[in-house]
């Protein structure tokens, strides 16, 4: 029944499955990885950068120049 489905899913994409099925050992850990690296450094990234914008001093637009009140 899987077979079927996949028949029906890839269609003349057929053989690039043969191939991922014969190096699933291999294939899987790479995409789990790099899917836990972008997670973990991805909410690194946006982290720092909320707290580069906490750090700047009141008064002081982003690159430094100041903000006069209206």
């Amino acid at each position: 029944m899987v077979d079927a489905m996949l028949e029906f899913m890839l269609g003349p994409m057929r053989a690039i499955g043969g191939f991922y099925f014969e190096y699933q050992m291999i294939f899987n850990p790479i995409i789990v990885g790099l899917a836990l690296f972008k997670i973990l450094f991805g909410k690194n990234k946006k982290q720092s950068s909320s707290l580069k914008e906490e750090k700047r001093p009141a008064g002081k637009g982003k690159h430094g120049e100041s903000i006069k009140s209206v």
